[in-house]
């Protein structure tokens, strides 16, 4: 009688270890494409979107439902935003998100509100797939510096945990059994860029003589890439024989000419042009310069004769080298 009580206890040994076949067999795999933004341009726009699908496979289900629950890790430390590393310890704010309008993070299950993708598989012959779109985000950013930005998201930062289910599925949690990883990056290029907007100078009205200076002042606001050097010219404008140092305003519907002058100081002691005939530019150092920067320009009606009376307008052309 001594055997029986030794292997009734030897089965439930066995019993006790043996695999739970509804995970055991599961067997999962995640693709992604990488990420490209592409050259991007930081400058008064709206950002860049790049659109994706991410691919679950699973087989070996004995379940009619599998849960895949998909993580993504934060980069730089950060879900939301994530960041790009770049040029001179730089960053750039990316977002990656569930859905189309970009309100759910895609994350992992210690990322807060940033949670994984969800995908719920139904299993045909033990095997199963689906496709599932996300949105990478690169706002607009007027303080980045030009140059390449790059994150990489290794095998594990990336990371499938799934099991099967029959009716309820799961919640997603650290307790789901981790069955794949993937790798993919991502990577955008600033381009150096500027963009220049101008107000109108506007002189006002004159009265029947001129016996001293007219002034008046308007604005100059350029926006450029940060760290960008640049310059700001401003030509003779299109008065009929002007110069940057004596420019010409035109009478409407006529031929007579008002002259003016334009300065980039207050003491009106230095003619703004491009340069030429006396004229100087205006130079700003892109360096700890934060965009964007107004520059004021003054403009002078000397003392002359005065031709007919009317309007008198001209146009100037405002050039920003970088």
């Amino acid at each position: 009688m001594t055997p029986y009580p030794i292997r009734l206890i030897l089965l439930a040994v066995l019993a006790l270890c043996w695999p739970d076949t509804a995970s055991a067999q599961l067997a999962c795999a995640a693709t992604m494409g990488d990420i490209r933004f592409g050259n991007v341009n930081q400058v008064g726009t709206a950002g860049t979107d790049v659109n994706g699908m991410l691919r679950v496979e699973c087989s070996g289900a004995v379940t009619p439902y599998v849960r895949a629950c998909v993580e993504v890790g934060p980069s730089n430390g950060s879900w939301d935003p994530r960041y790009l590393s770049g040029p001179d310890a730089s960053m750039l704010a990316w977002y990656l998100c569930k859905d189309a309008a970009c309100s759910q993070v895609w994350g992992s299950v210690d990322g807060g509100t940033a949670q994984p993708m969800v995908v719920d598989l139904a299993v045909g012959e033990g095997s199963t797939h689906a496709g599932v779109a996300y949105l990478a985000r690169l706002p607009s950013q007027n303080d980045a510096r030009a140059g390449t930005y790059r994150a990489q998201f290794g095998a594990g930062q990336a990371r499938v945990r799934a099991i099967g289910y029959e009716a309820t599925p799961p919640e997603c949690g650290a307790d789901m059994p981790e069955v794949a990883r993937f790798a993919f990056s991502v990577e955008a290029t600033v381009e150096s860029d500027c963009a220049v907007s101008a107000s109108t100078l506007d002189f006002g009205r004159i009265g029947s003589t001129l016996e001293s200076p007219v002034q008046a002042a308007s604005t100059i606001t350029v926006t450029c890439t940060h760290g960008v050097d640049y310059a700001i010219a401003i030509d003779a404008g299109r008065g009929p024989g002007a110069l940057t140092t004596q420019r010409k305003l035109v009478r409407t519907g006529g031929s007579q000419t008002l002259d003016y002058d334009l300065y980039s100081d207050s003491a009106r002691l230095q003619p703004w042009g491009d340069g030429s005939g006396g004229s100087g530019v205006v130079r700003s150092s892109g360096i700890g310069v934060q965009t964007p920067r107004q520059y004021t320009v003054y403009g002078t009606i000397p003392v002359q004769p005065l031709p007919p009376s009317g309007d008198y307008s001209d146009t100037v052309t405002v050039t920003v080298t970088y």
